[in-house]
């Protein structure tokens, strides 16, 4: 039995079932530190969870030419009262306590493990940081393979101790679930569409980065153009008004704004719709949306969190920050009803293949047996 503590800055709903499915596995003794108060406190500390979890002080500040960094000042506390055999924490160089966390672990003979979204697209200076920074673990688990690719190309590891956990969320369901969403649909979703309409989703926190202008602007050119089609905004967020002022003014009822939804319900939203649409930065809807067989857009962007998605066989990708590319990349599906279920099928697939949860937990329990010396998965 190797005892596992798992150290996390946030702890978000959709890490729930992943550590649920790895404190199931036999050789597993797992331990989440997670913070309880604080900016970055999560909703789950008074919630009954299958494994022992322990508070984490997280303390931010910003620092001059650096930006934002993080301090966990109980870390150390939290490992002697844990006494793991492996340590599995948020690989960041933001993180400065890490920093210590270097020799305290050599000294006490714990392994760890950085689980990063490794990018080394951010210019010479940031690739030296991560360079020095990732050379000191044990071993490093990534989100995706894209990630994997460019830590081996540095050179400065073994391409043995660094291994793939592919981030994702809960995609497996229930004949019965299946079918009690399917109601959910038909009372709550399919109500606020046109009959005839094809219905077109974009989802996820209504902020800058994610483009939800440019989706909007591309689906109007596209209504003016005489397609039948309606656009559900799923989400809230700063972006919020200025996108309402922007619907306003094109005197349209076919863009709408659902507001922020329930826990869950966003996969009743992409799972109703025929086509969703990411604008930008991409994320684990990118997963939710594929699993539900829904026809897939978004940008071309390099990365982990996108990397499942392959243009024309499984999704669609258009040029980023293009209201033109995305445009034809939307009309390419609603013209085509044969290739948009082609596109669904293929999505299907690549989930239950790659991003199901149990292959992410096989992920984690590699890594971990790599450096505890356990089984092989």
């Amino acid at each position: 039995m190797t005892k596992v503590l798992i150290i996390q800055r946030t702890f978000e709903h959709y890490r729930i079932p992943v550590f649920s499915e790895l404190a199931s596995r036999e050789d597993i003794d797992l331990i989440v530190s997670f913070p309880y108060e604080g900016r970055k406190k999560s909703n789950y500390a008074d919630v009954e969870l299958p494994y022992q979890h322990i508070n984490l002080s997280v303390k931010n500040s910003k620092l001059p030419f650096i930006g934002e960094v993080f301090k966990y000042s109980n870390l150390f506390n939290v490992i002697s009262e844990s006494n793991p055999d492996v340590i599995i924490v948020e690989g960041n160089p933001r993180i400065v306590t890490l920093y210590k966390l270097f020799n305290f672990a050599k000294l006490n003979n714990y392994k760890i493990i950085a689980w990063t979204k490794f990018d080394n697209t951010a210019g010479f200076l940031k690739g030296k940081i991560w360079r020095h920074f990732l050379d000191k673990w044990d071993s490093i688990v990534c989100y995706g393979e894209v990630s994997r690719k460019e830590i081996i190309d540095m050179k400065f590891t073994d391409p043995k101790n660094v291994f793939v956990a592919q981030n994702t969320v809960e995609v497996d369901f229930t004949n019965h679930i299946e079918k009690q969403m399917d109601i959910e649909i038909k009372k709550n979703v399919i109500p606020k569409f046109n009959t005839s309409s094809l219905k077109l989703v974009t989802l996820g926190t209504l902020v800058k980065k994610k483009k939800f202008d440019m989706v909007i602007s591309a689906v109007n050119n596209l209504r003016l153009k005489g397609y039948d089609i309606q656009l559900a905004i799923v989400g809230d967020g700063p972006e919020r008004h200025r996108l309402e002022s922007m619907v306003s003014s094109m005197n349209s009822q076919d863009i709408f704004f659902v507001g922020r939804v329930a826990y869950g319900d966003d996969h009743l939203w992409l799972k109703a719709a025929d086509i969703s649409i990411m604008g930008g930065a991409v994320g684990l809807a990118m997963n939710v949306s594929m699993s539900h067989g829904t026809p897939t857009i978004i940008p071309d962007e390099y990365g982990s969190d996108s990397e499942l998605l392959i243009h024309d066989v499984n999704g669609i990708r258009f040029i980023p920050n293009s209201i033109s590319s995305l445009e034809s990349a939307i009309e390419s599906l609603i013209t085509n009803d044969t290739f948009r279920n082609h596109i669904g099928k293929s999505a299907i697939s690549t989930i239950n293949k790659k991003a199901r949860i149990p292959v992410m937990v096989d992920g984690l329990e590699r890594v971990i047996s790599n450096v505890s010396g356990g089984k092989q998965i």
